[in-house]
């Protein structure tokens, strides 16, 4: 039987870039700011502060707040909340549609973001450019996660092949790829995974889609070829409505 979550109101989290430490912590620079102007947390607030780096959290309150730092009295450190293995592979997208799908996947809970370079792919990614955005890439999912209160930030990787990325995918999984001219509903693979709490993974494509000799290498590959229903949407859109529907399904 699937569990649903309840509603309890959350205290405010924050992660922090920086180590978190029993004892009095002081916050300054960005950190300070995004937890006092974006938070609007005060003095004598209690926060739970996440440093994902080191998988530990702790519980904390704000015991003073001055002009360009704030000092926490921080309780003892524990393991963070770990989420439920979410994978998305994702074709690499001109643009910046790739930064917009990094900060809905990590919004929606996704543990691993890997960009994948396909038949279509039209952007190419590599040598000192590609160091570049894998740096821009990491940032942007750590903001994201900070504003979006997760215990940790999710893993950004790629750009890989095809291939080596559906390889990476833990045999255990639930392996999804979203084609628009697959017949089989999403639905009827997502409820069970759902259900027995299995890790997830999902494969989309750049602009364009993926072809044919794609789709049948990952069905090789034992992924299994589903669809989204009638309509086609942009590749940008897919990660949002997909993550946002195991986010409604598993009641988190």
């Amino acid at each position: 039987m699937r569990k649903h979550r309840l509603f309890v109101p959350q205290v405010t989290r924050f992660v922090t870039p920086e180590g978190v430490r029993a004892g009095e912590f002081v916050l300054k620079g960005a950190a300070f700011h995004h937890l006092v102007h974006v938070l609007r947390v005060r003095a004598e607030t209690p926060v739970i502060l996440i440093d994902s780096a080191a998988g530990k959290r702790a519980h904390a309150h704000v015991s003073e707040v001055r002009e360009d730092e704030a000092t926490l009295l921080v309780g003892e450190l524990e393991d963070a909340l770990g989420a439920e293995p979410l994978w998305l592979l994702q074709g690499v997208a001109k643009g910046d549609k790739c930064d917009a799908i990094i900060r809905d996947a990590t919004e929606l809970g996704a543990t691993v973001i890997r960009f994948v370079e396909t038949e279509r792919t039209v952007v190419r990614i590599e040598g000192e450019r590609a160091k570049q955005r894998a740096r821009r890439w990491r940032k942007i999912a750590e903001e994201a996660a900070r504003q979006s209160g997760r215990d940790e930030v999710p893993q950004v990787d790629g750009p890989d092949s095809w291939l080596d990325a559906l390889s990476a995918v833990p045999e255990p999984f639930v392996r999804i790829v979203l084609w628009e001219q697959a017949e089989e509903p999403v639905i009827v693979a997502l409820g069970p995974a759902i259900d027995e709490s299995k890790g997830i993974a999902f494969a989309v494509g750049p602009e364009g889609g993926l072809s044919e000799n794609e789709v049948e290498a990952a069905r090789r590959a034992g992924w299994r070829i589903c669809s989204l229903g009638r309509s086609i949407l942009r590749t940008e859109t897919v990660a949002a409505a997909i993550l946002g529907a195991v986010r409604v399904l598993a009641g988190t």
